[in-house]
């Protein structure tokens, strides 16, 4: 065996255990980030991400049946009735080390605050499983139950962040907050193209403000809802 078969066959070695230990080592976020370089989340389902607290190389991919209606919508299509029928379900795609899992719709039941979703399989094993999300914040909790052992006390419990997966401009920073504001909603198109324009206006600082600071009605106001929408609505 020649010296330099010997040196082609090391170089390989060495760099067959970096690339193992670089995959060792990717994150949840690494592995979707890689996915939505290469396009893969161009799907009308594909409305938020949501990363495990934990170092977990896992992700899921989620949307409400309203988003996916009102992003049909949006594009210029008409959503079928199927797809008007789903709109309050969840619909929850998990992948795993940047490989995707089936999409799966999600029931929306009653929960402690406001809305949960759930969803119930019987195979390997009889379990449950409960999304709990916070839309205002992002913030989700994840409930798994193991049925056959206990149907009332979780068997696991994750928790997490979800984000928009296509943000436009400054909707990363300002918009996140009117993703379930009710008085946002209520609005017509019309109204709701005009008030992100008047938000666009205003300076990076009013945004950061808190509860504390507020005395009159401001951006956080606006972004929140806490003033002004029933006038908006009666168009006052």
């Amino acid at each position: 065996m020649s010296w330099k078969l010997t040196l082609a066959g090391l170089i390989l070695i060495v760099a067959s255990a970096t690339f193992a230990q670089d995959k060792a080592t990717m994150t949840a976020r690494d592995y979707y980030n890689e996915l939505k370089a290469a396009n893969n989340f161009n799907h009308y389902s594909d409305t938020y991400v949501c990363f495990r607290d934990d170092d977990s190389p896992s992700f899921a991919v989620i949307s409400r049946g309203s988003d996916i209606i009102q992003e049909m919508k949006d594009s210029g299509h008409t959503p079928e009735k199927a797809v008007l029928l789903a709109k309050n379900e969840l619909f929850v795609q998990t992948y795993y080390k940047g490989v995707a899992n089936s999409l799966n719709p999600y029931d929306s039941v009653p929960g402690k605050e406001g809305t949960d979703w759930d969803i119930e399989f019987g195979k390997p094993l009889h379990g449950r499983i409960v999304y709990s999300i916070n839309w205002k914040t992002g913030r989700y909790r994840m409930l798994t139950y193991a049925l056959d052992s206990n149907k009332t006390l979780p068997a696991d419990e994750s928790s997490g962040k979800c984000e928009l997966i296509h943000p436009v401009g400054v909707e990363a920073m300002k918009w996140q907050p009117l993703f379930d504001n009710r008085c946002f909603n209520s609005k017509t198109p019309e109204e709701q193209k005009k008030w992100k324009e008047e938000m666009e206006t205003l300076p990076d600082a009013e945004f950061k403000k808190t509860m504390k600071d507020l005395s009159v009605i401001n951006a956080s106001d606006r972004l929140l809802g806490t003033k002004g929408c029933e006038a908006g609505k009666n168009g006052k």
